[in-house]
């Protein structure tokens, strides 16, 4: 009595390993994307509890800064619905504060990001693939006065990024175009290229 259930439970194992190997083929396991975002917003995380504080007190919400973002993201699909990877990135922008005196103090930025994402994959057709993003990482913040050239500093910063809506073009090699908030931009787009 004990062989029968043997054979079955490991004919079973044999099968849902096999099945499991052949279908783990079917899609290419990385994928390295190079991509450009205009209207960048690095500090979504600072923005959110800014709107919700000032939405609690009645302020005017304030608008933001935007920059362009240079971003590279290399993924590794474990399953057919999720890949999760590293994206690299790099903004640049030149912004003024008015102080107390009334003067205007113009400050350059340069923003490089280090963050983890994950992307679900809601369509995946050899051609066609549509798919979101969520990122979360570290910003290193160099900001410099334009009136004091050797007074720079440097910080750390928490950043996000919320992309709901994605459609990546093509088999092997293609094309994407992203659309969310954070530090790739409101619209994210580059080429892509799947082994």
């Amino acid at each position: 009595m004990q062989r029968p259930n043997f054979i079955i439970i490991s004919t079973s194992l044999l099968f849902f390993v096999t099945c499991n190997l052949c279908y783990a083929q079917q899609f290419p396991k990385y994928e390295i994307q190079l991509g450009f975002g205009p209207l960048a917003r690095e500090q979504i995380i600072d923005d959110a509890v800014e709107t919700l504080l000032g939405t609690a007190s009645l302020d005017p919400i304030r608008m933001g800064d935007f920059s362009n973002s240079f971003n590279l993201s290399l993924r590794y699909q474990r399953r057919q619905w999720i890949s999760i990877g590293l994206a690299l990135g790099f903004t640049t922008k030149t912004t003024y504060r008015t102080d107390y005196s009334e003067s205007k103090s113009f400050y350059k930025h340069s923003n490089f990001m280090s963050t983890f994402e994950a992307k679900y994959i809601y369509l995946d057709h050899p051609f066609v693939q549509l798919y979101g993003v969520t990122g979360f990482g570290i910003l290193l913040v160099k900001t410099k006065d334009q009136r004091f050239p050797h007074d720079t500093k440097m910080y750390g910063w928490p950043t996000t990024q919320l992309t709901p809506i994605a459609i990546r073009i093509g088999k092997k090699f293609g094309g994407f175009a992203e659309m969310g908030y954070g530090y790739k931009g409101i619209v994210n787009f580059g080429v892509s290229a799947r082994f």
